[in-house]
């Protein structure tokens, strides 16, 4: 129908005119172009096979000409899109050498794109520019989409508007995402343009991490010069960059990761991940922090016990956090308040004893020194010796005779109480007669009378260490 309708224009809508067609096909190779035909509409001559061959020769020439402005326009096309990656990675190159931050190459390639484009450093949870699609695509919910996929994918936001995520990775470790806002399909130079902008950026991160862990590295070596208290006077000089004082009180915080079968590549990712949502949290100044392993220690100034508690609140937030969202566990232990750097040595102590005291238990949070209370004496006692000694104490009352530890109950609770006979009862919801005569049945089994203080002292240890 198209034909008939070009040929109805070519003959003022009169093609019963044509006489005669001759055709001829237009290819090259095996590429069909199209077919070049001949109207007669008066008859001056008979058309001949040698008028056919003419017009044959005639269309290979123009299959000739169209193949070859096909080539230019292919080459030309090429030769654009080559001048325009080049230009792309001179601008990146260029920001780069001038030491640009994060926001400027996402401010870059938002302008090259001509779409918004957000990204979002996922080792420290900051986004470039602060955006409410943030909201939409949180930190976890893109480590969760990509931790088993490599390439960019399409999402929705909850108001429905399509972006294209792409992130980036080093290795096997996904660095961050680029989150860009799709008002139209993305082009293939658009594609470059993330492309040549991931490698940039995925570069400038793992400079900024080697730079980070030699600055760990420094702090921790002051910090062991500090432990071992070597040259008071020079570490005082060193101190004063990080805002401390040899005549301030000063306190350890040790946070320590467990997680088993865990890769180094992902526990490297999270610890600094950790440290970013630390600094976030208590700040950057007046503080030395590094990390070494499995553990992050803070060195930090308080003036008094209350300014500690608050710092020590605001590390129990991210730790609470961290529990919430991640698989692995988080546990910290806080030493003392003490005047001087002689005295880091011992804080630092009590904050690795804490520290060993919730993970013996298996208590991830957060725990000061001071608020262990008599459990300190027992933080270095084999677990196995400590149970032995519950076990050889209160044995008789988890037997038959002890009414399978109904009598062990009663006496927790009778020593929870402070031994008052009347909360003790209401707590068990009996009469105080039926408490007297479990107490009585008690101190028979044992062998022991309660009133008498060591050997109170004695039950009241086992029935303590029973339960932490």
């Amino acid at each position: 129908m198209d034909n008939m309708a070009s040929l109805s224009q070519a003959f003022e809508d009169s093609p019963e005119k044509v006489n005669a067609v001759m055709a001829v096909p237009v290819t090259m190779n095996t590429d069909k172009i199209g077919v070049m035909l001949v109207h007669q509409t008066k008859k001056y001559k008979q058309m001949e096979e040698r008028d056919l061959h003419r017009l044959q020769g005639f269309a290979d020439q123009a299959a000739i000409a169209i193949a070859n402005a096909r080539l230019f326009s292919e080459l030309e096309e090429k030769n654009r899109y080559l001048t325009k990656r080049n230009e792309i990675h001179d601008i990146f190159t260029k920001l780069s050498v001038e030491g640009n931050d994060l926001g400027m190459f996402t401010q870059t390639m938002s302008r090259m794109i001509g779409l918004s484009v957000l990204f979002v450093d996922l080792v420290k949870d900051e986004w470039y520019p602060r955006s409410e699609s943030s909201q939409d695509f949180s930190g976890e919910r893109l480590r969760k989409l990509f931790g088993s996929l490599a390439t960019y994918q399409t999402l929705e936001s909850q108001d429905e508007r399509k972006h294209c995520l792409y992130p980036i990775w080093n290795r096997s470790m996904l660095l961050g995402c680029f989150v860009v806002e799709l008002g139209r399909p993305l082009e293939r130079l658009d594609y470059v343009v993330l492309e040549q902008g991931s490698a940039v950026v995925a570069l400038e991160m793992m400079n900024t991490h080697s730079l980070t862990e030699m600055y760990y590295r420094g702090n921790q070596e002051l910090f062991n010069e500090i432990v071992l208290h070597q040259e008071p006077r020079q570490l005082e000089m060193k101190l004063k960059r990080f805002g401390l004082s040899n005549h301030a009180p000063l306190f350890v915080c040790i946070l320590q990761l467990t997680e088993e079968n865990s890769d180094s590549k992902r526990q490297d990712s999270e610890f600094r991940r950790l440290i970013s949502g630390i600094e976030k949290e208590v700040g950057r100044t007046n503080l030395l922090l590094f990390s070494a392993q499995d553990k992050i220690t803070l060195l930090a100034s308080a003036a008094d016990e209350q300014i500690q508690d608050r710092f020590v609140q605001k590390l129990r937030s991210v730790v609470d956090n961290w529990s919430s969202l991640q698989t692995s566990l988080l546990f910290g232990g806080v030493g003392g308040l003490y005047i001087g750097l002689a005295n880091v040595s011992k804080s630092n102590d009590e904050a690795n004893r804490s520290l060993a005291y919730l993970i013996r238990r298996e208590r991830p949070g957060i725990i000061r020194y001071g608020d262990i209370g008599i459990n300190r004496l027992f933080i270095n006692q084999d677990p196995d010796e400590i149970e032995t000694y519950v076990r050889d104490v209160l044995a008789p009352l988890r037997s038959q005779r002890g009414q399978s530890g109904e009598l062990e109950r009663t006496l927790k609770t009778y020593m929870a109480a402070n031994r008052a006979a009347g909360l003790t009862a209401e707590k068990l919801h009996i009469h105080p007669n039926t408490l007297y005569h479990r107490l009585r049945k008690i101190e028979e089994l044992l062998g022991l009378n309660l009133d008498e203080p060591d050997e109170w002292l004695k039950i009241y240890l086992a029935c303590h260490l029973s339960d932490t």
